[in-house]
């Protein structure tokens, strides 16, 4: 389900940071190698999402939409922990076998 939702959220917000931007991002001529800027993207776009706001201090907080969803995904994460261990113990009970 989240694969479904996420390729077109994706595509929509990185259209929308490059209308923000006024296009691609443009690199001085000489610059050197070009940095990954993935997390400070990230940091927009759940800005954008109203998940995260930026404190006076230049700190990054949850609004209370952003902490309503971590309260939703909490169970979803306790369960992928638990899914990723029966995992590694079904790994050791099979000698590594996938």
């Amino acid at each position: 389900m989240f694969s479904e939702l996420a390729g077109p959220w994706e595509a929509a917000r990185q259209s929308a940071l490059r209308a923000a931007r006024g296009g691609e991002r443009k690199r001085a001529e000489g610059a050197g190698r070009k940095p990954k800027l993935v997390f400070f993207d990230r940091l927009t776009e759940l800005q954008d999402a109203r998940l995260v706001h930026q404190l006076p201090d230049n700190r990054y907080t949850l609004t209370p939409l952003g902490e309503q969803a971590y309260q939703a995904l909490r169970p979803l994460a306790r369960w992928a922990d638990h899914w990723a261990a029966a995992m590694d113990r079904q790994s050791a009970d099979d000698g590594g076998r996938p």
